[in-house]
């Protein structure tokens, strides 16, 4: 089994490439977009990563991930969780719920991908990895929700991201903010970038047989100015500080 560097262009992303950072996630529809159970808004999309052949844990068809975080500003100065609407986005009741504007972000959690994991770190913060089917990843790159006015929505300003996209609604390539970055991977005996996947062989890999290792500048994740590591198999994330 073999680890790959994973290295971050300047370029938009093409056919052969290992995935991209920012830009939007493809195959998923508009409404299985994953929201924060915190803040109530559409979680930022960080980066897609097809999965090297001997790290495709999860079955022959899945070939990918999508991961999504927090805006930065927000996972910055996080309000304090209301109980109420994590229920609501996390679809943790079956019932809906009886105060109206908490059913959109029910219905949302109601309508998840069926391969959405979410995860959280060690302060809390909430994300979210999808897998993907090969059909996923070659599909259409997928627009985020643009949410109606909520209360619940009130108490933090609409991420800069989103905001952004409101703006260029047609077209992330139109839009510096949301313009994709291509990911290359080139196979290694032992990862030599921070941002790689590690196999077993990896002497510094403590953690998990296949390990994703990134850090903020891969996707624009807000990490505490540390790095983070995710076990491809349990989706357990760990955020290791500076």
């Amino acid at each position: 089994m073999n680890s790959y560097d994973l290295e971050l262009l300047s370029r938009p992303a093409r056919d052969g490439d290992q995935g991209w950072c920012f830009g939007h996630p493809p195959g998923i529809a508009a409404h299985q977009w994953p929201l924060d159970p915190i803040s109530g808004w559409p979680l930022k999309h960080g980066f897609t990563l097809l999965l090297p052949e001997d790290h495709r844990v999860h079955g022959p068809d899945v070939v990918a991930l999508a991961f999504f975080a927090p805006a930065p500003e927000h996972a910055a100065a996080p309000p304090r969780p209301d109980p109420a609407l994590v229920a609501a986005v996390l679809a943790e009741s079956p019932r809906r719920p009886g105060d109206p504007d908490l059913v959109p972000f029910w219905i949302a959690g109601r309508q998840a991908h069926p391969r959405l994991t979410r995860l959280r770190d060690d302060r809390g913060h909430a994300y979210a990895v999808i897998l993907l089917t090969g059909a996923e990843f070659h599909g259409p790159r997928c627009p985020p929700p643009m949410p109606a006015d909520n209360p619940y929505l009130a108490h933090l300003a609409r991420p800069l991201w989103l905001a952004e996209a409101m703006v260029h609604p047609a077209a992330a390539i139109a839009a510096p903010a949301l313009a994709d970055r291509a990911v290359v991977a080139r196979t290694t005996s032992a990862p030599t970038t921070a941002n790689h996947i590690a196999g077993p062989d990896d002497p510094a890999d403590a953690f998990a047989r296949h390990r994703l290792n990134f850090e903020e500048s891969f996707g624009g994740i807000a990490l505490g100015g540390g790095r983070a590591c995710l076990d491809l198999a349990t989706m357990r994330l760990d955020r290791f500080d500076p």
